[in-house]
C-alpha cells in the first residue's frame, strides 16, 4: 500500500489573495498509485471551521501537470500546491487534515504560525480573471457556508456526470469497473466530508447525495439484471444442444417468461408429456421441449396432442432445436399447436432480447 513518507507544509501568498499550501509527498509503495484529490486536504481554522481547496499546479520530479485525482506513481516525490480561501483577521490557521489511504491525519501547526494574511489590505485589480478568483476565495463568515455549499453542489454534479456515463455509454468491462470504483469512492468522500458539517445548512446536501446514491444503486442493479439476461438469452441455438434436456426446458421457460408468459416448469420425472405449463390472457398453454438435432415426426406430435388434452390445456407449443417433418406440420395445423423449429426459436430469442 502506498504510504505518505514525508509531508511538509508551507504557507505563503501566491499570485492571488488566497492561502497557498505546498504539500510534499513521496510514494514509497512498490506497486500502488497514490491518488491526490482536492478533497484530500482540508484547512481548519481556530474556530473549528473547515475549508475545502483546489489544486492549481504542482512541482515534482519528473515534472508533469497535476489535476484533480492525479496518480502519484510509486517511488515518486511530488510537491503539489493547494489553495484555500482567505481567513478573516480574527481567525487563525489551526491545522491541516490530510487524507492518506482513506485515513485522515491531523497536522497541527506551530503556535507561532498565525494567519499570514491578517494584515493584508484588500486591493483592487483590473484583471477580471484575477478578480473572479479573488471573489471565489476571499469571503467572510457570512457566506462561508454558502461557498462550501456551492463546492458540494459542484462535486455532486460531477458525480452525476460519471453516473450518466456508466449507465449510458458503451464501455468495456475494465472501463465499467474503473468508473464504478471512481463513483463509489466519490460517494464515500462526499458523505465523509459532510460528517464534519453538523450545521443544518447542509441537510439539503445530505438529502441530495443520499438520493443520488439510492438512484445509482437501483439503476446499476437493474443494469446488472439486464446484462445477465442478455448473456443468458444470446446463446446461439447450436449452443443449446450442449445443454441437458432439463436445462433446455428451463431455458425455454425463461425465454417465454421474458415474452410475457407466467411460466411453471413441471417436475422432470413425471411431466406426462408436458414440460412447461404457462398462462397468458387467461389461456392455458402446454409446452413440449425437444433438444434434438434431427427432424421431429408426426408420432411426437400425436403424443403431444394427447398430453395437451390430459392437462386440459387450451393451446400448445412444441419447441425443438431441430426441424419438423411435413407430416408433423400437417398434423399440427389441425390442432391448436404452434411448432417452433430452430429458425423460429432464434426469432423468439431476438424478440425476448428486444423486450
Amino acid at each position: 500500500m502506498s504510504k505518505l513518507k514525508q509531508l511538509g507544509i508551507t504557507f505563503n501568498q501566491g499570485q492571488f489573495d488566497c492561502i497557498k499550501v505546498v504539500i510534499n509527498v513521496k510514494n514509497i509503495g512498490d506497486n500502488s498509485h497514490w491518488i491526490v484529490g482536492a478533497e484530500d486536504a482540508v484547512l481548519i481554522d481556530s474556530e473549528g471551521f473547515s475549508y475545502s481547496g483546489i489544486i492549481l499546479c504542482e512541482d515534482c520530479l519528473p515534472p508533469r501537470t497535476v489535476q484533480d485525482k492525479t496518480h502519484i506513481l510509486p517511488q515518486t516525490q511530488v510537491n503539489y500546491i493547494q489553495v484555500f480561501p482567505l481567513l478573516e483577521a480574527k481567525y487563525e490557521i489551526a491545522k491541516i487534515k490530510i487524507n492518506i489511504c482513506h485515513q485522515w491525519t491531523d497536522y497541527i501547526l506551530n503556535d507561532t504560525i498565525k494567519n499570514p494574511f491578517e494584515d493584508i489590505e484588500e486591493t483592487s485589480s483590473e484583471n477580471q480573471q484575477v478578480r473572479h478568483i479573488e471573489d471565489r476565495y476571499s469571503y467572510g463568515s457570512e457566506n462561508r457556508s454558502r461557498w462550501l455549499l456551492e463546492n458540494f453542489t459542484e462535486r455532486i454534479n460531477k458525480l452525476k456526470t460519471s453516473i450518466y456515463s456508466r449507465l449510458n455509454n458503451v464501455l468495456t468491462e475494465s472501463e465499467k469497473i474503473k468508473l464504478e470504483n471512481r463513483i463509489n469512492n466519490e460517494l464515500y468522500n462526499i458523505k465523509l466530508d459532510l460528517q464534519s458539517k453538523p450545521d443544518t445548512f447542509f441537510d439539503e446536501v445530505r438529502e441530495a447525495i443520499q438520493l443520488v446514491e439510492n438512484e445509482y444503486k437501483s439503476a446499476i442493479k437493474a443494469h446488472a439484471e439486464i446484462e445477465k439476461t442478455r448473456k443468458t438469452m444470446t446463446q446461439k441455438v447450436e449452443d443449446l444442444l450442449e445443454l441437458t434436456p432439463r436445462e433446455f426446458e428451463e431455458y425455454v421457460g425463461e425465454l417465454f417468461s421474458h415474452l410475457g408468459y407466467a411460466v411453471e416448469v413441471t417436475q422432470y420425472s413425471n411431466d406426462k408429456g408436458i414440460d412447461i405449463v404457462m398462462y397468458k390472457d387467461d389461456i392455458k398453454y402446454g409446452v413440449q421441449c425437444k433438444r434434438y438435432k434431427g427432424t421431429v415426426g408426426s408420432p411426437d406430435i400425436q403424443t403431444f396432442i394427447g398430453a395437451l388434452s390430459h392437462a386440459n390445456a387450451d393451446k400448445g407449443f412444441f419447441v425443438t432445436t431441430g426441424m419438423f417433418s411435413f407430416e408433423a406440420e400437417k398434423m399440427a395445423v389441425q390442432h391448436p399447436i404452434q411448432l417452433v423449429n430452430r429458425i423460429d426459436l432464434a426469432k423468439l430469442i431476438l424478440e425476448a432480447l428486444n423486450n
